[in-house]
């Protein structure tokens, strides 16, 4: 079985802001975390997150964001094609 890979948040928020395009401090990494949104331990001082867990949340946001994106997308045909089926 493979090891897990442990990184620390400075690390973390380099491989996540990677990953979806988008600058994220190490700050925000730590809120996710604190919010339960973002798997992490706390060892000492210290946050620690495993690699796999950074990779899932990377997916799980672009998912959220392809989701929203096309939501909107949806939204704007029903309204344009709303507006032309009112005329007489």
């Amino acid at each position: 079985m493979p090891k897990e890979v442990f990184l620390r948040t400075k690390e973390a928020a380099h491989v996540f802001s990677h990953a979806i395009g988008e600058d994220v401090s190490p700050d925000d990494l730590l809120d996710y975390a604190r919010a339960g949104r973002l798997k992490a331990e706390k060892i000492g001082r210290y946050w620690q997150f495993k690699q796999k867990d950074i990779v899932d949340f990377c997916k799980k946001v672009l998912s959220d964001r392809d989701k929203a994106k096309r939501a909107r997308e949806n939204e704007r045909r029903k309204i344009g094609t709303g507006s032309s089926s009112n005329a007489i």
